[in-house]
């Protein structure tokens, strides 16, 4: 384990857009070092940012040693709507010491996340013609579908 500290990274400071990336890369890394389950999840927390570390307290014990319900927990507590996901996509800018590799990959690993939820390309049409939905419908209404949306 001590093989970890070298590759395990800090929570992402572009929260929460990064969190579905970052809990992937995490799950790779203990899927190449073959950590067991049961240390999945103690290992993440000291890792995560104080206001994560603040909101996993209202867990059981049970709950904190389960890495599964930890991530679900810290997903749904930093959960942004498709249209957030899809504004920070289309606002992302390179920063000038950025390469274009490195600028392209995160551009792309936004685009991956902008985009779930459509597992094929009538799914993506859909999810476009919901957002642009978003866009046209009166303040009241789509207050209303926001809350249906949120509550599923």
């Amino acid at each position: 384990m001590e093989a970890l500290k070298g590759v395990m990274h800090p929570q992402p400071a572009d929260l929460p857009c990064g969190l579905p990336l970052y809990f992937d890369n995490l799950e790779r890394v203990y899927k190449q070092f073959q950590v067991p389950v049961e240390l999945q999840a103690s290992l993440i927390i000291p890792y995560l940012n104080t206001k994560t570390q603040t909101m996993i307290t209202r867990l059981s014990a049970a709950d904190l040693a389960s890495y599964t319900k930890l991530k679900d927990f810290i997903l749904v507590q930093h959960k942004l709507t498709s249209k957030d996901y899809r504004q920070r996509f289309s606002q992302f800018i390179r920063e000038p010491n950025a390469t274009y590799v490195a600028y392209v990959s995160q551009y792309t690993a936004r685009l991956l996340v902008a985009f779930q939820g459509s597992e094929n390309f009538e799914g993506l049409c859909d999810l476009h013609v919901l957002e642009k939905m978003h866009d046209i419908l009166h303040p009241v209404v789509l207050r209303h579908v926001l809350t249906v949306e949120v509550s599923e």
